[in-house]
């Protein structure tokens, strides 16, 4: 009774696998226009010196990780995009916290802000988020 059970839960599983398929073949990729700008973070190794750099439009070809508008920084640990402002968890310096970086018409990055000891957060929208305050008392 057993095997017949499992053949039948077995075949129903496959059948609903297949049929949760589509052939949506769209091909068409999303073209970045001319006016964007994009961030490249390089490090020297891994959550150690880096810079980050904005370039613009698309990178091709080889690129050159720094030029006059690049900013070095003493940890290049990931950083989190909203909107046109970049999130890194920690400045320039290299303390820990949250830092608010704008991209300048000119490619330079300006900073917006640092809330010291605050490396988790979350964006909900232009004038809302939620950071994590590890020195909040429970």
């Amino acid at each position: 009774m057993k095997v017949p059970l499992f053949k039948f839960v077995y075949f129903v599983f496959a059948a609903s696998m297949l049929a949760g398929c589509s052939s949506d073949n769209n091909t068409e990729e999303p073209t970045p226009e001319e006016k964007d700008k994009f961030i490249l973070m390089s490090t020297t190794s891994r959550f150690d010196a880096g810079f980050i750099t904005a370039l613009d439009g698309f990178p091709a070809g080889s690129v050159k990780n720094t030029n006059a508008k690049t900013l070095q920084v003493s940890s290049a640990f990931g950083f989190r995009t909203f909107g046109k402002w970049l999130f890194n968890r920690s400045n320039a310096a290299g303390d820990a916290g949250l830092q608010k970086f704008t991209v300048n018409a000119d490619g330079s990055l300006k900073d917006e802000g640092f809330i010291s000891g605050s490396t988790q957060f979350l964006v909900l929208n232009e004038t809302s988020g939620y950071y994590l305050d590890p020195r909040a008392e429970r």
